[in-house]
This record gives C-alpha cells, sequence and structure tokens, in this order.
C-alpha cells in the first residue's frame, strides 16, 4: 500500500508499553520475527484483502499495538469500505489520542471523501504534536488546494521543501498549485525535480505534460514521453501524455492510436478514455465520442472524473445539434452537490456556460442569457462571460447593452472575433436609428418579460433612470413606472 508500516513511533509505543512487564516482553520479543513477516509482506501486496487478514493475524500477536487497526482501516478505505474505515479509525483515535499515525491516515481518509475541515483538524493535531511532519503538511496543502485555498497550499508545500528540498509529494503539489496560477515554467521545474527523485511518478509525469502543454509545447512533450516509451512501452502515463500532446498538435488520428494502446494496458484508465473521446470529438465522430463518455459514466470513479465526462458527453451531444440531451448532461452537473470542491465547482461553471451555448442552439435566447449572466455575476473579470452575454444581448435585440458588454469584454482582454462583433452590433443599431428615426434603440422597447418580470423590469427602468438598484428611492420611481405601464398594457 506503499506506507512504512514498522515506524519508530510504533516502534517507541510497544517498547515503552512492555518494558514495565519482563516476562510481556518477553513475549513480545519472541513473536517480533512473525510481525515483521507481516509487515514486509504487507509492504509488497497489493491485495487489499489479503492485507486485511494480515491485520487480523497482526492484532492477535499484539493486541495493544493500534498499528495494525490503522493498516486495517486504510485498507478498507483502499477497497472503498469507507463506513468501516471511518468506525476503525475513529475507535483507534479513541484508544490511542496521542498516536500521530492515526490521525494522519484519517485525515488522508478524510480528504478522499471530501470531508476537508475534519481533515484539517486531523492534520492540525498530527503538526500540533510533531510541527515537521510532511505527511500532515503535505496532506494540509493537498485539502487546501481542493478547497481553492491555493495560497495556504503553496505555504504547507513550501514549509516542507524547506527541510527536505526533494520530497517528491511537496514538489508535485507545489507543481499543481503553479500550474493553477499559470506559472508553467515553476511548474515545469518543481516536475522536474520530482522525476530526478522519482522517474517513474505518475503524479509528476502526468504534472509535466500539464505544464508543458500550458507553455503549448507539444513537440516537446511527445519527444520527452516518448523517450519514456523506449524504455517501457506499457506506461500509461506516457501513452496519455503523447496523445494529449498530440491533440494540442491536431494530429487527432494518432492521438487516437496512443489512447487505444493506452487502454490495451489498462482498460479502465479514465484519462485514456476522455482522451479517446476528445479526438473522436476532433474527427467529427461524436457518436463513438459518446460511448467513450458513458463508458466512464458507468465505471465507480470519483466525482471529478464522472463530471469530466458529462461535461464532454454533453459537448458531444451539442456538436450531434442534441441540444436538449446535452442540457439534460450540463444540469446534473450543475446540480450536483459538490460542497467546497475547487476543480468541481469550476467545472459547474464551465457547464453553466456550455448549457447557455445549448439553449442558443435550441433558439433560447433569454434563457441563455440568465445562464450566461449568472457566470458572469460570478466571475466579473473574465472577459469570456461578458461575451457571451453580449451575444445573447444581441439575439434579443438589445443593442445597447450588447454594446457596452462587448466593450466591458474587450476592457478586460482584446480579442479579434469581439471586435468583430462589437462592430457588426454596432451597425445593427445604426440602421435601427435611421430606420426608427431614434436616438436609443432600445429605449422604444418595451420590457422581455421573464421567470421574474418585475425584477427584470424593475432592474432595466433602475437603469434607464441612472440609478442605484440598492437605493430604495430608486426603486421606488422604478415600480412606478411598472405599476403605470402594466395599467397601460
Amino acid at each position: 500500500m506503499g506506507v512504512d508500516y514498522s515506524t519508530p513511533d510504533f516502534n517507541k509505543f510497544r517498547k515503552n508499553m512492555d518494558e514495565k512487564s519482563k516476562e510481556k516482553f518477553k513475549k513480545i520479543q519472541n513473536i517480533d520475527t512473525r510481525i515483521n513477516e507481516i509487515i514486509k509482506s504487507m509492504e509488497s501486496s497489493t491485495d487489499v484483502i489479503q492485507i486485511i487478514e494480515y491485520c487480523v493475524e497482526w492484532k492477535t500477536l499484539d493486541d495493544e499495538s493500534p498499528v495494525p487497526d490503522v493498516v486495517k482501516a486504510d485498507a478498507y478505505r483502499a477497497s472503498k469500505q469507507n463506513e468501516k474505515a471511518k468506525e476503525l479509525f475513529k475507535n483507534v483515535i479513541k484508544e490511542h489520542p496521542t498516536y500521530g499515525w492515526a490521525y494522519e491516515r484519517y485525515g488522508y481518509f478524510l480528504s478522499n471523501i471530501e470531508k476537508f475541515e475534519e481533515a484539517l483538524e486531523c492534520f492540525d493535531e498530527v503538526i500540533r504534536m510533531d510541527k515537521n511532519n510532511v505527511d500532515a503538511l503535505n496532506g494540509k496543502g493537498s485539502v487546501f488546494f481542493d478547497l481553492g485555498k491555493l495560497e495556504e497550499a503553496l505555504e504547507c508545500y513550501d514549509e516542507v521543501l524547506e527541510g527536505d528540498r526533494n520530497n517528491v509529494d511537496a514538489l508535485n503539489g507545489k507543481g499543481i498549485v503553479l500550474f493553477f496560477f499559470m506559472k508553467n515554467e515553476e511548474a515545469l521545474e518543481c516536475y522536474n525535480k520530482s522525476l530526478e527523485g522519482d522517474r517513474n511518478n505518475a503524479t509528476a509525469l502526468q504534472g509535466k505534460g500539464l505544464a508543458l502543454s500550458g507553455l503549448r509545447k507539444y513537440q516537446e512533450t511527445v519527444e520527452f514521453y516518448q523517450k519514456l516509451l523506449e524504455e517501457n512501452r506499457n506506461n500509461v502515463d506516457a501513452l496519455n501524455a503523447v496523445g494529449n500532446a498530440l491533440l494540442g498538435l491536431v494530429k487527432r488520428q494518432e492521438a487516437l492510436e496512443y489512447f487505444e494502446e493506452s487502454l490495451g494496458v489498462d482498460r479502465n484508465n479514465v484519462l485514456a478514455w476522455i482522451g479517446k473521446g476528445s479526438a473522436f470529438s476532433g474527427l467529427g465522430k461524436h457518436e463513438e465520442a459518446l460511448e467513450c463518455y458513458d463508458r466512464i459514466i458507468e465505471m465507480d470513479v470519483s466525482n471529478g472524473h464522472r463530471l469530466n465526462a458529462l461535461q464532454a458527453k454533453g459537448s458531444a451531444l451539442s456538436g450531434l445539434g442534441k441540444y436538449q440531451e446535452a442540457i439534460e448532461c450540463f444540469d446534473r452537473i450543475i446540480e450536483m452537490d459538490v460542497g467546497r470542491h475547487m476543480l468541481a465547482y469550476t467545472l459547474q461553471v464551465i457547464a453553466l456556460q456550455r448549457k447557455g451555448s445549448a439553449l442558443s442552439g435550441l433558439g433560447k435566447y433569454q434563457e441563455a442569457l440568465e445562464c450566461f449572466e449568472k457566470n458572469r455575476l460570478l466571475e466579473k473579470n473574465n472577459s469570456i462571460f461578458w461575451s457571451d452575454s453580449a451575444k445573447m444581448l444581441d439575439k434579443i435585440g438589445k443593442y445597447s447593452d450588447s454594446i457596452t458588454y462587448y466593450k466591458k469584454s474587450l476592457s478586460i482582454e482584446e480579442n479579434e472575433d469581439t471586435r468583430k462583433s462589437l462592430n457588426d452590433v454596432i451597425e445593427k443599431q445604426n440602421q435601427l436609428q435611421k430606420k426608427d428615426g431614434s436616438n436609443e434603440a432600445n429605449n422604444n422597447e418595451k420590457p422581455q418579460w421573464t421567470n421574474d418580470p418585475a425584477t427584470d423590469a424593475q432592474r432595466q427602468y433602475i437603469k434607464k433612470l441612472g440609478g442605484n438598484e440598492n437605493d430604495p428611492k430608486t426603486k421606488g420611481e422604478a415600480s412606478e413606472m411598472i405599476t403605470k405601464l402594466k395599467e397601460e398594457n
């Protein structure tokens, strides 16, 4: 399971407990050989059921040690028996409240089931006992990252690296944080350093591929991972990395071959299925892409992978013009309870945007606008969201508002397509003004009543009055105008 169970903490615990009784200590010495055999067997085993059986035997030989119970709980976690794992972890901590390793492993378990605040409490307890505990600091950094607290995560990883600059887990953790800060060169340095210590580390291999892609160094990515494949053709991380780089080079058929090869090694490799689906979509083979995404959704995978698959499936359905089915996929993502998980939340924002695009495909421009506006209010400095709303405002004939939104988008980030769209809307407004003899075409339009007509209309008239929608006086004046309009109608 990749953990050294013969820890100094455990050896000290056992010695201190038994040195009071010579007879008992003698008994422990007699069974030490078998316990060490069990430990070695577990460290080399990947069979979770066998590990649990070893723990049972270990406990019969040394019933006062907490270690076999912690290992057993970790094995339950690995086999997704979460309730059993949780109960056993809590029992160990209750019986051995000063045993730091139990808190640490329980923290990782809680993080795995997305109980982030409770996980932080466990890691903090370990750090209280041992302020330099690198496993707890790395675990805490991972939780902060999941919560979207990137600065705090970086502090944890830097603290580990101050004491151990070659710590692979901290280097990988820092790498992904820097990647999200769009500091791809620095992220790449972290992953390269990590690979110096463990050249086959899966996390570092995947992270290096991400950083190189972020730098658009697709050919360099292909060359690096192909060298690894010369040594081991069954390295699925390298196969997937080459496939993704080839997608970046728009060599979709070649990319498809690498993802197929990866799945030949590991039929349940989620990243290969996602890559294969992306290659099919790029080739215009949307039905084949859908089969890939459905395969992932049916698998026993994490919420993150399932959300990614639903996202990709919705996009493929949109590509086929099946907008209503696409909307159903996006709604599943939007409605999913993801708590405070940063990556899942990001996927929900993307799903809301793509739902808006699908609604636009159905000609439901007002509903599409509502989707885009939710994103715009969440991410006010995102030029794409301003541009999305501007397109829908154009579709429903609100040219002045559309122009305002396009200009805001361009003030955040210059874009040739956005600039062209702005000029097109300005031309439409000019044509309308000539036709109507109006100085402001939108001022002559009646409000577009939506799901909440009073609020919609109130906001529209507040805007016309040039007031603040939080100002009671302006709100009152707008309400009077709405009442008058309704009476006239």
